[in-house]
């Protein structure tokens, strides 16, 4: 074989290397991370937390995966329905920063929170269509690759069209206390762990 044919295939080879390292990304779910930036209810796609719902988009529009949020998430946050106008929001401590002592839960627009009937932990209610949790005091992970602290808060809320869902809903971590040690992200060899 030639030199030049060899040069055309390295060139040819190093542009389908090139091509294939471009794309998207995997898109995450919907979580908070710590933020003290006050989210806004009166449009759908204000910010919660650093996390920014994603707009109304045409029905024939192909979503860009590079332009979902790429953050981590310091905690994990789950809402379940039990029936009659009653939830249940499960927070989890995923930080590596330290104890997550104060929440902030935003329901979509157009729900109403009406009351926080308990918490597991802490001291909950509701003001302004936003259920308030202080004095979490959530522990951190002792690895990332482990869940920490968790809390259970029960709410009764007011949903117009069941049928939308929790979607454009957030929760924003308002008040952390940080540790000193740094949290790893595997469990060494030989450790007990949790």
């Amino acid at each position: 074989m030639s030199r030049g044919c060899l040069a055309f295939l390295g060139l040819t080879g190093a542009a389908a290397l090139l091509l294939s390292g471009c794309g998207g990304s995997a898109k995450h779910g919907v979580a908070s991370d710590a933020s003290v930036s006050t989210p806004s209810a009166s449009t759908s796609s204000a910010p919660v937390g650093n996390v920014t719902p994603p707009g109304p988009s045409d029905s024939d529009a192909t979503p860009d995966p590079d332009s979902e949020n790429m953050g981590a998430s310091d905690v994990t946050w789950a809402v379940t329905s039990l029936g009659g106008s009653r939830y249940e929001l499960n927070i989890t401590n995923t930080s590596r920063v330290g104890y997550v002592d104060t929440i902030d839960w935003r329901a979509p627009a157009g729900d109403t929170i009406e009351a926080v009937e308990g918490s597991s932990v802490g001291s909950c209610s509701t003001t302004s269509g936003v259920v308030e949790c202080s004095g979490l005091h959530l522990k951190p992970p002792t690895c990332i690759c482990r869940p920490g602290g968790s809390a259970t808060v029960t709410f009764k809320m007011h949903e117009p069209d069941p049928r939308i869902g929790l979607e454009n809903s957030g929760l924003e971590i308002v008040a952390m206390t940080p540790v000193l040690n740094n949290i790893p992200s595997a469990v060494s060899p030989g450790s007990k762990g949790v």
